[in-house]
């Protein structure tokens, strides 16, 4: 969700009012990263790495979008369907979440995500063979909202020299 207007200290009926819009949110994690944060007990690198929150394609008003609680979500790798389920099946609802976290206060074009699909390669049996490689690409879909595609590109590519040493713990 984009927030289009500031807020604090709101409850659930009034939280449709601070929707700007809806886009998509494709949270990418270093897993080799946090399974080592895992064991520090501090987590913060392996989802803040540049290019780990891409979103988009665009920001679709909450009158387009319709009800929220009753899209289609799918995320596929080369094509191949590894995660698909519907908004129905979130554990809380929208109205909650903002109301919930309203305590913290919003600002216009804050951006709230509300959680995965069911599936993320990380946590199946064969997790390591299911991670991304560089030339695979990662398409995002969700009803009514679009399709978000991203190539995965490795940090020589990106940036012109090897990947820097990771840190031990």
């Amino acid at each position: 969700m984009i927030i289009g207007r500031a807020g604090k200290h709101f409850d659930e009926t009034e939280a449709a009012d601070y929707i700007a819009g809806y886009t998509i949110f494709n949270d990418i994690t270093a897993r080799d990263i946090q399974r080592r944060e895992m064991r520090s007990g501090v987590f913060s690198f392996c989802k803040a790495i540049d290019t780990f929150c891409p979103l988009g394609p665009w920001i679709v008003t909450p009158d387009e979008v319709g009800d929220p609680h009753d899209l289609e979500m799918s995320l596929r790798v080369n094509g191949e369907r590894r995660q698909e389920s519907n908004t129905s099946h979130m554990s809380v609802t929208i109205p909650q979440i903002l109301a919930h976290y309203s305590a913290l206060g919003y600002s216009p074009g804050d951006i709230i995500s509300t959680g995965t699909v069911s599936g993320v390669a990380g946590f199946r049996e064969n997790a390591a063979e299911m991670y991304l490689r560089p030339g695979d690409v990662v398409e995002c879909e969700i009803e009514r909202i679009g399709t978000l595609s991203n190539p995965v590109i490795s940090w020589q590519q990106a940036y012109g020299v090897p990947a820097p040493p990771l840190r031990r713990w």
